[in-house]
């Protein structure tokens, strides 16, 4: 009974871990793009600025 409960419990770890794992690196997607938007918007606003003089 606990040898088959064994692999049954490693394989609902794995698949919880890989889970996380893919919500992490959806996170950090998002977080990369938002990063990119920030940085786009940051320059268009520099070179609004710098339109102005």
């Amino acid at each position: 009974m606990l040898e088959l409960a064994v692999p049954n419990d490693l394989a609902t770890a794995a698949s919880l871990v890989y889970a996380k794992l893919a919500l992490i690196v959806r996170i950090a997607a998002d977080a990369n793009r938002r990063a990119k938007l920030r940085v786009i918007v940051a320059l268009l606003q520099c070179y609004r600025c710098v339109a102005y003089y």
